[in-house]
């Protein structure tokens, strides 16, 4: 490979882990439209709500993981691009800008609420509320 094309093949390499990244979150976000509207649509309450509400929270979960895992494959990504600069004496300036996403120096709180991340953990609550409301109204207590 020629080195001067080794900061497009880095870009390509983020755009398509940004590309699967943008994948999972409209499956999250499908499956688990199609769950509450099964969720909603049955009248009784009973049993099959259960199993709803744990397949939303497990979807979301599996979801959040797998979301987190391109955000590990970028940052090794990253690391070989500074690896490969420091190797070669180059500096970013020497290119052009190979990550266009977020500042890599954010607060933990600015890092927990990027939609990636905060979107699945969101379903996962709304799943827990939705199983113990279903809990309470079969026991009677609303």
């Amino acid at each position: 490979m020629n080195d001067s094309n080794y900061h497009n093949v880095i870009r390509e390499m983020i755009k398509e882990e940004t590309s699967i990244v943008n994948n999972r979150m409209n499956w999250l976000i499908l499956l688990e439209g199609l769950l509450f509207a099964g969720y909603t649509s049955l009248s009784t309450r009973g049993f099959s709500l259960y199993i709803i509400g744990i397949l939303g929270f497990i979807v979301s979960l599996c979801m959040r993981y797998s979301i987190l895992s391109s955000e590990k494959a970028i940052s090794f990504i990253m690391d070989n691009w500074n690896i490969y600069l420091r190797k070669n004496n180059m500096k970013y300036m020497d290119f052009p800008p190979v990550w266009a996403g977020a500042n890599l120096q954010t607060t933990r709180f600015q890092a927990i609420m990027t939609a990636h991340r905060f979107i699945p953990f969101v379903f996962m609550i709304a799943w827990v509320c939705l199983i113990i409301n279903t809990l309470l109204l079969n026991l009677g207590v609303f």
